[in-house]
């Protein structure tokens, strides 16, 4: 028998597997994301055609017990996503890789507000994008985000 997933792990997966590979440009997004996986990789170790990224990097997880059974939780997920300039510096002719990061991040918020309950998940509260942090600017061919995510979720023990 498959081990039991908890709300936690649920939801983490649906980031993963069903709401950020909506991304793509056939949908009216900016951007076909091309990577998309929990844990964080160095750009420099990827190939050009895995750009876009977003990796599910970090969590941190507050929680109230309700009673000996129950508790609710309020997950950060931080996202990094990152992106590889192939357009050139910007130049006034709106490209770049703070204007790709911009797209990027556009999408990303957009694909999570369109759906703040993830599925339906009767668990799931709320979802809220509460910080983002972008790099420096075009000085290398790959530029970075980091979006901080709040999950309010009710969770249940296995064992009381």
């Amino acid at each position: 028998m498959p081990p039991v997933k908890s709300s936690r792990e649920k939801i983490l997966e649906y980031l993963r597997t069903e709401l950020f590979t909506r991304i793509v440009e056939s949908a009216g997004y900016n951007n076909t994301v091309k990577t998309v996986e929990r844990g964080r990789r160095n750009p420099k170790n990827m190939g050009e055609h895995e750009f876009p990224a977003l990796f599910i990097a970090s969590t941190q997880e507050k929680r109230k017990n309700l009673n000996q059974i129950h508790f609710e939780a309020t997950l950060q997920v931080v996202v990094v996503g990152y992106v590889m300039n192939t357009k050139g510096t910007v130049g006034g002719d709106g490209t770049g890789t703070q204007l790709d990061l911009d797209r990027l991040i556009q999408d990303v918020a957009r694909a999570l507000e369109t759906e703040p309950l993830l599925g339906g998940d009767k668990k799931v509260k709320w979802l809220e994008v509460t910080e983002v942090t972008t790099d420096e600017g075009d000085l290398t061919p790959y530029g970075w985000f980091v979006m901080s995510i709040n999950v309010e979720y009710a969770g249940e023990r296995t064992t009381p």
